[in-house]
């Protein structure tokens, strides 16, 4: 996925990993602060357990509202691809079904 956090009171961005029914979770991911006017990939690798499972992106502001954090091209991968989806970087040839559930809050 794509990253861009920027401004004088950015918090954190948090990928985290919770198995369905379980209350314990794994941070794929954590950025704090401000990272500059850019977009930044990231990859994080999930765990092997074979259980159905939820990715969270969880984003909190700082103590003020001067910053803003934004994700795009979110992608989940069977198997690890080194190609990053930029444009005209050609495909990963990976296929699987993966559903969504959104939610605001």
């Amino acid at each position: 996925f794509w990253y861009h956090m920027y401004g004088a009171d950015i918090g954190t961005l948090d990928v985290v990993y919770q198995e369905i029914g379980e209350p314990d979770t794994t941070t794929l991911f954590a950025k704090s602060g401000n990272q500059q006017d850019a977009w930044h990939i990231a990859t994080a690798r999930l765990p092997a357990t074979g259980q159905p499972f939820q990715i969270k992106f969880v984003a909190s502001r700082g103590t003020g509202f001067a910053g803003d954090i934004a994700i795009d091209d979110v992608s989940f991968q069977s198997s690890c691809c080194m190609t990053y989806f930029v444009p005209n970087s050609g495909p990963c040839n990976i296929s699987s079904s993966v559903s969504f559930e959104g939610k605001t809050t």
